[in-house]
């Protein structure tokens, strides 16, 4: 399995954001998933009020990850 390069993931995510209210609340499922991303949304300016960390076996992601598909 390949995972899509952190640059296109936060560059989708950014114009997703840019289209919200900045009075509301947000909730981001599944971003960050990596150090770099938690960097480029730093640098966006886009700094959580909070981190909900949910821990998964590799197996469970997988087996959900494949009911996504």
């Amino acid at each position: 399995m390949q995972l899509v390069p952190d640059e296109i993931v936060a560059e989708i995510l950014f114009k997703e954001i840019e289209n919200i209210d900045k009075n509301k609340s947000l909730i981001i499922q599944g971003f960050p998933w990596t150090w770099l991303q938690a960097l480029m949304l730093i640098d966006k300016g886009v700094i959580p009020d909070g981190i909900l960390y949910l821990k998964k076996s590799e197996q469970k992601v997988k087996e959900a990850l494949r009911k996504k598909l």
